[in-house]
């Protein structure tokens, strides 16, 4: 940032309107184009969401297969699913928390400090 600015007596402020009431601007100027940041970010979101639905497939197979007390098929079958919906629920929302914090983090310091 750049200020240019001129010394003057308050008399010679107090004469001139223009000295008065200058207009003063400022130019922010970022350095990286963040068409990359973009690309990025939604790579990873889409990484992140094929990794959570391995984790979730993965949960609820090993989740069926452990051994229980003889329940009737469709009992399994719900539980297999209430399971599976909460999971999926429950890891989504701490990937989503952990990718929101990167990629704020990422923005912040690349493209406003």
């Amino acid at each position: 940032m750049e200020v240019e600015y001129q010394e003057k007596t308050v008399a010679d402020i107090k004469a001139s309107a223009v000295a008065r009431f200058t207009q003063v601007e400022f130019i922010a100027e970022n350095f990286m184009d963040p068409k990359g940041f973009w690309s990025l970010a939604t790579s990873a979101f889409w990484t992140l969401c094929v990794i959570l639905a391995l984790a979730v497939c993965l949960f609820v197979g090993i989740s069926s297969k452990a051994e229980r007390l003889a329940t009737d098929a469709t009992a399994s079958t719900q539980l297999a699913a209430f399971r599976g919906i909460t999971t999926s629920l429950s890891l989504f929302s701490s990937f989503f928390f952990w990718y929101l914090f990167a990629m704020c983090s990422w923005w912040f310091i690349f493209y406003k400090l």
